[in-house]
């Protein structure tokens, strides 16, 4: 089985709820890996863009920062249906090249990070619902994101 990585900073942290979203739709679960904490060094979470579940989170370069998320190894199916789920590549791109992220005690991996097409951020907050905020929390706590992130993410506006 030929697998790829995947970094995950929204809701897809949660993978129980991803895993039932990929279920749903009739694409194995278990081409989806077991997370694993992982930094994405110079970035940070933004809130700019809308969808119709409402603000969802988006990466801005942030010099001497790091954004703590999920890093899953996948299958090409499974990444076939994130592609689906993100809008790849008009909604949520994962661009022409992969990132480094930092797992583990200081290994470096490459892995596909999703982030908005130009077109769909905005200037402004784009606050995402309570419930998906919750769904990015439960999977943020459970994967042990650190202390200053989750307080970050929990003092997020609602809508």
């Amino acid at each position: 089985m030929a697998t790829d990585r995947v970094f995950f900073y929204g809701v897809e942290m949660n993978v129980d709820h991803l895993r039932r979203w990929l279920f749903e739709r009739g694409v194995d679960p278990r081409g989806l890996g077991e997370p694993r904490l992982a930094a994405l060094p110079g970035f940070r979470v933004v809130w700019n863009v809308s969808s119709p579940v409402g603000g969802v989170p988006n990466l801005a370069a942030a010099v001497g920062r790091e954004l703590f998320g999920a890093l899953v190894e996948v299958d090409e199916k499974t990444l076939a249906a994130l592609d689906k789920r993100m809008g790849h590549p008009d909604f949520f791109t994962r661009g022409e090249r992969r990132f480094a992220v930092r797992a583990g005690l200081g290994e470096y991996v490459e892995a596909w990070v999703y982030v908005a097409a130009r077109q769909h951020c905005r200037t402004g907050g784009a606050w995402p619902r309570r419930e998906n905020l919750d769904l990015l929390l439960e999977g943020a706590r459970k994967l042990g994101l650190p202390q200053w992130q989750l307080r970050e993410l929990d003092a997020t506006p609602t809508s």
